[in-house]
């Protein structure tokens, strides 16, 4: 996977999964970047709102991002 790589994008390559979020959240915490957390984890700021709100619909995300891969 590429260093630039997103979450969504390292999920859908089957080098990330859902459940590793906390993961990479706190990654984007602990390293110097100008990308907004929506945009480091790969998700659209709609998709975003809806994982705040509910965390559990990221797994549903990433498979309706694979099924229009």
């Amino acid at each position: 996977m590429e260093p630039q790589a997103t979450f969504v994008q390292a999920c859908l390559a089957d080098q990330a999964d859902p459940s590793q979020v906390d993961d990479w959240v706190e990654r984007w915490h602990s390293q110097p970047t100008q990308a907004e957390l929506h945009e480091y984890l790969g998700l659209s700021l709609a998709e975003y709102g809806q994982w705040v709100k509910s965390p559990d619909c990221l797994a549903g995300l990433i498979t309706a991002k694979r099924s229009q891969a």
